[in-house]
């Protein structure tokens, strides 16, 4: 009996690390320790916004004008379109809100990113996704959908190297900013 159980420990572990190897070490689909979380978010603030600009209140005078609220970054995990909104994201999307309420002329560009795996095709269009489901949920909350504009660079514009795994995670983005 004893033999049975030890036998059975003994394949478990050795089909769980054998696994491990092949996806992970062999193949390079496992994520690492900056890929886990599931997404984080950058703010990228435009260099002539100097002060922040408060949430807009119900009566504003009329010559009172917003100042651009900049652009804003979401990371995603790897071969995903899901990120975590988090409240920097809510409080761009207020911002962005109030000031297209007074500029309803401006535009919004989202554009997708991936990292280098995989094939272009395929990337372009995990790109698109990924800035199809930002949009969404900036409609979602109030901005005009005849408002954004979405597109996909794909692996084509990386803001870092694509050698290393934390580099990947950082070009795995979509981008808000106006045009």
């Amino acid at each position: 009996m004893k033999t049975i159980l030890v036998g059975s420990i003994a394949f478990v572990i050795w089909s769980s690390v054998s696994t491990y190897i092949y996806v992970c070490q062999i193949k390079g689909l496992c994520p690492d320790e900056v890929e886990q979380v599931t997404s984080s978010v950058e703010v990228t603030p435009e260099p002539e916004l100097v002060a922040e600009v408060p949430a807009p209140e119900p009566e504003k005078p009329a010559d009172t004008k917003l100042a651009s609220p900049g652009s804003f970054i979401l990371h995603h995990s790897y071969n995903h379109d899901d990120y975590i909104i988090d409240g920097n994201f809510d409080d761009f999307t207020i911002k962005l809100g109030a000031f297209l309420e007074q500029n309803p002329t401006s535009k919004v560009s989202v554009i997708g990113f991936a990292d280098n795996i995989g094939p272009e095709e395929f990337n372009h269009e995990l790109g698109l996704r990924r800035a199809a489901i930002v949009k969404n949920h900036l409609v979602s909350q109030g901005i005009p959908a005849s408002s954004i504009v979405v597109d996909s660079d794909g692996a084509s514009s990386p803001i870092t190297e694509n050698s290393t795994r934390a580099g990947r995670a950082k070009n795995r983005r979509t981008e808000i900013k106006l045009k």
